[in-house]
């Protein structure tokens, strides 16, 4: 076994398509969402383990994270990811082999944080390799909504909870549009989002990252909006990569509350993926103690709840890690 910086992004892509995680393909392990990291800004390093035949057996997406002083840390945002059959074992070895090359070539790296994607890597087995890791707090959701776009458009409507399908008529019957969107529309979806997350208590990224997104090609990620007497209401941003559709983020006005015009946007995107090959929906992110009325919204539509098994940072400066552990409980006694 060998570990390669991967450049690539046919294999890379490959090896994701052919191994899909707990909700399906893992979008932010793709060279399209590394792509965009970067524009922002960040560095993306790829790393694989290869086998004597050069075949890849596992892919750390790495997104470098800025420390005081020159530190820094590795976030892996739903990975890594392994080859189908590959034994819990053998994971936990590629592992610490990566843990290993990351402490020999980056000696300001502090940790690396990842996400796993699939019920394969067993981190307990780390501590008999000798690599030390902590449970970390969630990046991403823990749970999602995924919904089998394998059924057919009345197999959905069916499936879905009574008031659901209602307020998708309503909202039809009130004459709501679904209309596409572009970066020339950012003024429209930032105006949603800032609304939304002030009326609901959201946090929000800042205005680059979503501008830097609607750059991204269209057939990774689009743009939706709800149109009500020519004014734009809701929106949506979706992200596809191979058969499926992720509803990143969405928003809607504070106004024109009673025409229901999310309930419509959601089920004609849904559509829409499902007409250009997507097989699962993935409505990314429930929770119904921190987040009660979108995940009311989100269930709505039915499907299939699935969960992730945590996040871990593996140590691989103790001191370091233990002082940056330190700065970050004074931080939120000083909130």
């Amino acid at each position: 076994m060998e570990i390669i910086r991967l450049k690539d992004k046919n294999k890379w892509q490959d090896f994701l398509y052919r191994n899909p995680g707990i909700s399906g393909l893992e979008f932010l392990a793709s060279p399209q969402w590394a792509e965009a990291m970067e524009r922002e800004g960040k560095v993306a390093l790829v790393l694989a383990a290869v086998d004597d035949h050069k075949k890849i057996n596992a892919l750390f997406c790495l997104i470098k994270e800025n420390l005081p002083a020159g530190f820094f840390y590795w976030y892996v945002p739903r990975g890594p990811i392994f080859e189908a059959g590959i034994e819990a074992e053998e994971a936990a070895k590629i592992t610490a082999a990566v843990v290993s090359k990351l402490k020999a070539d980056y000696p300001k790296s502090v940790f690396l944080k990842i996400e796993p994607a699939q019920n394969i890597l067993q981190v307990k087995q780390l501590a008999q390799l000798s690599v030390s890791y902590k449970a970390a707090s969630d990046i991403q959701p823990q749970k999602t909504l995924i919904l089998d776009l394998k059924n057919s458009p009345e197999n959905l409507l069916a499936a879905m909870h009574q008031k659901t399908r209602y307020n998708i008529r309503l909202a039809e019957k009130k004459g709501v549009r679904i209309i596409s969107g572009s970066a020339a529309d950012f003024s429209d979806f930032w105006r949603l989002m800032s609304l939304t997350g002030e009326r609901d208590g959201f946090r929000i990224h800042g205005q680059k990252h979503y501008q830097n997104l609607l750059k991204t090609p269209s057939d990774f990620i689009q743009l939706f909006f709800a149109e009500y007497e020519g004014r734009k209401i809701a929106t949506a941003l979706i992200c596809r990569f191979g058969s499926q559709a992720t509803y990143l983020h969405g928003a809607s006005d504070n106004e024109y509350r009673n025409v229901m015009a999310p309930y419509l946007l959601q089920w004609e995107i849904i559509k829409h993926t499902q007409t250009a090959g997507a097989e699962i929906y993935d409505f990314y992110g429930v929770n119904e103690k921190k987040w009660p009325g979108v995940t009311r919204f989100k269930l709505g539509f039915g499907g299939e709840i699935r969960e992730y098994f945590g996040v871990f940072d593996i140590v691989l400066q103790a001191g370091v890690y233990k002082l940056y552990q330190g700065l970050k409980k004074i931080k939120r006694v000083l909130k």
